[in-house]
């Protein structure tokens, strides 16, 4: 309950000091949060969709918002997941020691497949696969643009962690981890953050946050 409430409180501080919304997707979300949630109506998405919500994001859409101002072009709508290709009831798959990577992906279809066509048949079976399982066990949090989006393991062993999930570009899903204790990002811990970035460009001078993909470990950057 305290880190929702110094989140909600670093939130309202930085809108007071980005009036004029310089912050990189301020002026796209205005700071405006959506109504919070009921808790009647998170108990209803949860049994349709065979979850349980992390208790720090599910407090957080009870208690402040259900989206709306948050990094790059704000917090998604818990509701928004129901317009995207999401499987939420499967647990996702993936884990820090076995991330997505695409472009180890790429080599394998090179390795196995024969001729043209069948390449191209055994490339788009294997891209589909893998979309699936990206899309398994998660619940999308926000969109950097580009493709670029963080979404939280809602089912799984990754459970209750964000990762960042790049496949436009042709990068894969990663998780991401804190830069100080290398543990990884809760929703709350993500969230804030760029929150903190955000505070530090405005209030000290500072460097807002560029991008999550700053966060991914070291070992998996180094394999794309």
């Amino acid at each position: 309950m305290e880190r929702v409430d110094r989140a909600a409180e670093k939130l309202a501080r930085l809108k007071k000091s980005d009036a004029e919304r310089k912050v990189f997707g301020a002026a796209f979300h205005k700071y405006t949060l959506n109504p919070t949630l009921t808790e009647e109506t998170v108990v209803t998405f949860e049994r349709e969709h065979g979850v349980r919500l992390p208790e720090e994001y599910r407090l957080y859409l009870l208690r402040v918002a259900n989206g709306g101002a948050g990094p790059f072009y704000g917090l998604l709508a818990l509701e928004d997941n129901d317009d995207i290709t999401v499987h939420m009831s499967a647990p996702f798959p993936l884990t820090a020691d076995r991330p997505f990577v695409m472009p180890e992906l790429y080599e394998e279809i090179g390795a196995r497949a024969g001729g043209m066509d069948e390449a191209e048949e055994f490339r788009e079976r294997m891209l589909e696969e893998h979309f699936t399982k990206v899309n398994s066990g998660v619940t999308y949090l926000a969109h950097e643009g580009c493709g670029m989006y963080s979404v939280l393991a809602v089912k799984g062993a990754e459970y209750g962690n964000v990762w960042y999930v790049d496949l436009a570009n042709d990068a894969g899903a990663f998780p991401l981890v804190d830069p100080k204790s290398g543990k990884s990002l809760d929703f709350l811990s993500w969230f804030e953050l760029w929150l903190d970035a955000a505070l530090s460009m405005m209030e000290e001078g500072g460097r807002e946050l560029e991008g999550y993909s700053y966060f991914i470990p070291e070992s998996a950057a180094a394999r794309l």
